[in-house]
């Protein structure tokens, strides 16, 4: 009877609701994501929710979680807020290489960039084609 009453339970698992977009950001070619719905998400949706998405579709990310933040990386993303407020996201790709912005259908800016996916509820807006940049590899971050 004690055998039974200390033998480990097995781990529960789950299988994580992955949004569609996720998926669809693994496909595409390299560049950096700025994901301003992962960023403003719902009350309830667990901070890292964004990092673990970045696991699954392995690209660099736009504002990542540090535990300790140097001034070089608080002025980057001053920086990049800076030219998101201004919607110059043609020097955010080229500055920072970040090549695809994801965004809420209703907050889309009106260009921004190509679309190269959309669904009900987001869209991905590819930054470097979108402004018809003569060398969209300055825009992957691979220079």
């Amino acid at each position: 009877m004690i055998v039974f009453e200390t033998l480990p339970a097995t781990i529960p698992t789950l299988v994580p609701n992955v949004p569609a977009y996720v998926t669809a950001l693994r496909d595409l070619p390299f560049g950096a994501v700025l994901d301003t719905v992962g960023l403003a998400a719902a009350p309830g949706t667990p901070a890292g929710q964004v990092m673990y998405y970045q696991t699954l579709h392995q690209k660099p990310l736009a504002f990542g979680y540090l535990s300790r933040e140097p001034a070089r990386v608080t002025g980057q993303n001053a920086r990049i807020l800076g030219l998101l407020a201004q919607q110059d996201f043609a020097r955010l790709c080229n500055e920072f290489g970040i090549r695809y912005r994801v965004v809420n259908n209703q907050n889309a800016p009106q260009f921004a960039g190509e679309s190269v996916y959309q669904d009900d509820k987001v869209q991905i807006l590819d930054l470097a084609s979108g402004y018809g940049l003569s060398n969209p590899i300055n825009c992957s971050g691979r220079r």
